[in-house]
């Protein structure tokens, strides 16, 4: 099979930690890699080591990080959703169960960040990486250092952050 001939060329490797924020376009990532993670292994392409699963909601709008954090198995809609991070505003997450499943049995974990924090991490990451990241991708950024604060992430572990967007497309946020 060509695809098999291609992949095994590559030597695979997880990062510990992925973290991604929870959009509308994506809401149900954690599921799909957590799928994607289980068929591969099927195939015999990769053993049965996982990165844990993280994601990120605004203050404004965050009822998979509600439910996460209330230990609830559904999220509740979110009333008068409101961020400047739109691709993060996601009142109703289609398969929310789903969602909060695979966080958990990642060993993940879901957190809040705020318009300020997302504002304020858009110009670090742009001063100290040159990238002018989206909101969404700023609010990855700043969850990580919340989760390395709270010692739920540790420094020497390897994490990869998705950017799902440019600054360019808000520039009326700035």
């Amino acid at each position: 099979n060509k695809v098999e001939d291609n992949f095994e060329v590559f030597t695979f490797h997880f990062s510990d930690v992925l973290l991604e924020g929870l959009s509308r376009v994506n809401s149900g990532v954690q599921t799909n890699y957590s799928n994607l993670f289980d068929e591969m292994e099927k195939l015999g392409w990769i053993g049965s080591e996982r990165p844990r699963m993280y994601t990120v909601q605004s203050e404004g709008c965050a009822p998979i990080v509600k439910a996460f954090e209330e230990g609830t198995e559904f999220a509740e809609p979110w009333i008068n959703a409101e961020t400047l991070a739109s691709g993060i505003r996601v009142p109703v997450a289609v398969g929310d169960y789903l969602i909060l499943n695979a966080l958990r049995d990642s060993g993940g974990g879901a957190i809040t960040v705020s318009d300020e924090e997302i504002l304020e991490m858009t110009k670090n990451v742009a001063s100290l990486e040159g990238i002018f990241v989206c909101p969404e991708g700023a609010a990855t950024a700043v969850a990580l250092k919340k989760f390395l604060e709270l010692d739920d992430i540790s420094p020497e572990e390897e994490v990869l952050l998705l950017n799902t967007g440019s600054g360019l497309k808000y520039l009326e946020s700035y």
